[in-house]
């Protein structure tokens, strides 16, 4: 499965400027890939892409966002989850975080 990690929307606030600089992880199963770190923004722009090996399309793909904190551990801004089993290979999906905002990607795939 390629992973295009497009962007976050209105993503919560965990810095004193009411800012945050996060991160994305993206597991299914015990495999996990992680963004790069957009700082300063609550509407990251990321346009990443990731290769994961999907066998078990019953398991959600799921997502972490962070903030990444230069001193001291990073904050957890929120989770979401997909569904693989109900989706079409090339569309783009919003996937909303349990705290506040969303992330948007776009998933591609070839069942084995």
């Amino acid at each position: 499965m390629r992973i295009h990690l497009l962007s976050g929307s209105n993503l919560k606030a965990a810095d004193v400027n009411g800012k945050s600089d996060p991160y994305v992880i993206i597991k299914h199963q015990k495999q996990k890939v992680k963004s790069k770190v957009c700082n300063a923004t609550l509407n990251p722009n990321f346009f990443q892409h990731f290769s994961l090996d999907v066998e078990d399309m019953t398991k959600p793909l799921k997502f972490k966002v962070w903030d990444h904190d230069a001193v001291g551990s990073d904050d957890k801004l929120g989770k979401g989850s997909i569904d693989l089993n109900t989706l079409t290979s090339g569309s783009r999906y919003t996937i909303p975080l349990d705290t506040q905002g969303s992330l948007l990607v776009q998933l591609d795939f070839t069942p084995h």
